[in-house]
This record gives C-alpha cells, sequence and structure tokens, in this order.
C-alpha cells in the first residue's frame, strides 16, 4: 500500500508530497522546505519512518516549489526528475525567488533525468504516469497514481480553481485544454492533490471550478 504524506512549506504555503510503500522505499515531490526548522521537520519524518528516498520530482520549476530540493538531493543521494521543457524556467529560479522578494532561496541543482508526457517512473511500489499540461509553466505536469487513485496536480489544478498563467511561459487555453484533456478524463473519485491549499476530487471539479467549460467549448477553441 502506497502512503502519502503532507506538509506545508515556505511563507507561500507550497505542498510537498511524500509517497513511500511498504517497504519503505520513497519519492518526494516539490520539496518546498526553506529553513533549518522546516528541514528538521521533513528530516524527523523520514527518519522515523526509516524511508530511503530514491527520487525528487518536480512538477514544474517556480522558485516557491524548488528550495528544499538540493538539500535533499545531497543529503540522501536520489536522482532529480523534471518535465524537459521545465529546464529553462529552473535555470532562472533564484532570479525568479529575487523579483518576489525572497532573496535566500538556493539554486535547484541540474536534473538527473528528464521527463516526458506518458511515461511511468517506477520506483518500488510506486508507479505514476507523467501528464504534461503546460500553461502555468512550460513544463508542468501532474502525476497519476492509479493505485490508490490520486494526481498530483502541482499548480495546474486547485480546488475551484486553476494555476496563474501571467508569468513568463503562461497561457490560459494551452492550461484548460490541458486540464480537459489529462485530468478530467480520470476517474471521477481520483484525489487531487494539489500545489497550494485543499485537496479536491476530479468530480468536484468538472462540476463545480468556474474556470473549467465544456470539453466540446474547448474543442471549439482549439480548432
Amino acid at each position: 500500500m502506497i502512503q502519502i504524506q503532507q506538509f506545508r512549506f515556505n511563507p507561500l504555503g507550497v505542498n510537498t508530497w511524500i509517497l513511500f510503500d511498504e517497504e519503505g522505499i520513497g519519492i518526494v515531490v516539490d520539496p518546498a522546505m526553506h529553513t533549518s526548522t522546516e528541514f528538521e521537520q521533513f528530516h524527523k519524518f523520514i527518519r522515523d519512518r526509516n524511508i530511503q528516498l530514491k527520487m525528487v520530482i518536480n512538477t514544474h520549476g517556480h522558485f516557491d516549489h524548488v528550495p528544499g530540493v538540493a538539500g535533499v538531493v545531497d543529503k540522501y543521494h536520489c536522482h532529480y526528475l523534471v518535465h524537459t521543457a521545465e529546464t529553462g524556467l529552473l535555470s532562472v529560479a533564484t532570479r525568479q525567488a529575487a523579483v518576489f522578494g525572497f532573496n535566500d532561496f538556493p539554486d535547484p541543482p541540474s536534473p538527473d533525468r528528464l521527463l516526458h508526457d506518458g511515461e511511468w517512473i517506477e520506483e518500488g511500489k510506486i508507479r505514476m504516469q507523467v501528464k504534461h499540461i503546460p500553461g502555468h509553466s512550460p513544463g508542468s505536469i501532474a502525476l497519476y497514481l492509479p493505485n490508490p487513485g490520486v494526481v498530483i496536480s502541482g499548480d495546474v489544478l486547485f480546488k475551484g480553481s486553476i494555476g496563474r498563467t501571467d508569468l513568463p511561459g503562461g497561457d490560459f487555453d494551452q492550461l484548460i485544454r490541458g486540464i480537459q484533456t489529462q485530468l478530467l478524463i480520470l476517474p471521477g473519485e481520483t484525489r487531487v492533490l494539489c500545489g497550494h491549499g485543499p485537496e479536491t476530487t476530479i468530480e468536484a471539479e468538472k462540476s463545480g471550478n468556474p474556470f473549467l467549460v465544456e470539453s466540446g467549448d474547448i474543442d471549439k477553441k482549439a480548432d
């Protein structure tokens, strides 16, 4: 059985997710720890459960989602994965942080592996599919785990909202189209673990998210 632990880190309240199986094999998604207190909270959880971290994955490269990457990679010697279209954004993460008033966010390391849409990531009993959904950033991804029926959506989809599209590389129509074709096709009971804020379900967003329109309307806009 796959277990998932949520933490909320740094002043922007980023959700960091630790996934681990019954053998203790683990993956961390969006390690956003910034302070020594936050790092110790993270490390304590790993120690107490004897988790063997194998991978770090970023759903995207905006500065608030990456400050803990270097520390995790250095301490646990795990591989760092991002989508192939996100390397440019990673290279300016520190500069982007400074623009928003954060001058002590560290640079993320260079990725060890570049991800592509539709590929499967497997580590221990953890199995997830990469869903490339640009529009919030060029290489934004969601990670779908059929078992236990969750999708980690990063900043693509939120409860009652969607990711902002006014930053460089953003595209509103592209984001909506990607949500419709990549996420809303998932089973309605699928839990959506968001990059900020509370979780939701695919069915709840399909029926109640004001930013989402019917699939047919998206198809017409795409023509």
